[in-house]
């Protein structure tokens, strides 16, 4: 690996834990930094599976096109961190454009990384497998009834104990 892909690796690996350490810290997170179970382990590997995916996408499809058809380096760089946020749609309007700025990162150590994608990807797994390990499966802890409360939550459901609740007041 020549100099430029392993300046690219190394910048990739300190953005991902400094931008995971961040994370971290955010105190709604701060309950389930020491839950461990399988369903975490599960989170991490698709988070592992996804950040590829994306990167594979973002960088590995979209810049080398944008490249092809002759679109100036920085139209590249914003184009794919636009794409990047876009596509991270379901986050609220904060988690787009942090995406978006993510995306803008991965996009610069694309490029000086000698357009190599396994700097990008190592990043982007660790900082997705790292929310992942901090967040998700610490969402979905608990009873059976506890998970199926909070998938109601996430589709905007009504409770079932809520609805039972207001055929009981009449």
């Amino acid at each position: 690996m020549d100099a430029a892909k392993l300046w690219a690796l190394a910048a990739a690996l300190t953005f991902a834990a400094a931008y995971g350490a961040l994370t971290a810290t955010n105190p709604g997170l701060r309950p389930n930094l020491g839950v461990h179970d399988l369903l975490k382990a599960e989170a991490v590997v698709a988070a592992i599976v996804a950040g590829t995916v994306e990167e594979v996408v973002c960088r590995g499809y979209f810049m080398v096109e944008l490249q092809r058809s002759r679109t100036r380096l920085w139209l590249q760089i914003l184009g794919s961190g636009a794409v990047f946020g876009v596509a991270h749609f379901n986050y609220s309007v904060y988690g787009i454009a942090s995406a978006a700025l993510l995306g803008l990162v991965f996009g610069l150590i694309y490029h000086f990384g000698r357009r190599s994608l396994a700097p990008v990807i190592a990043g982007h797994a660790l900082i997705d497998s790292s929310l992942s390990r901090h967040s998700s499966c610490g969402y979905f802890r608990g009873s059976r009834s506890h998970v199926k409360r909070r998938r109601e939550q996430m589709l905007w459901l009504p409770r079932r104990d809520s609805r039972q609740h207001l055929r009981n007041r009449d």
